[in-house]
């Protein structure tokens, strides 16, 4: 592997998460915080921090499982 490519690899991964991050990452986690007055907003918020978790976990774990039974096909749309 050309060495350069390794750094480019890294820096792009790095700027994708920061504009993301800016960008609609944060979408999710403003609606929550609006959709609720201020008294149930902090329970409406841990649940919502708990299902977005959860639901990274989920894929996570699935994953693998997937693409083995997908192989080749995995990332086709």
């Amino acid at each position: 592997m050309i060495d350069w490519m390794s750094y480019l690899s890294v820096v792009s991964t790095l700027a994708f998460v920061v504009f993301f991050a800016v960008g609609p990452g944060s979408i999710p986690w403003m609606i929550t915080a609006e959709l609720f007055s201020q008294g149930p907003r902090p329970s409406a918020m841990a649940i919502a921090v708990l299902v977005n978790w959860m639901a990274n976990f989920v894929v996570g774990i699935g994953f693998p499982s997937l693409k083995t039974a997908l192989e080749n096909y995995t990332f086709l749309p």
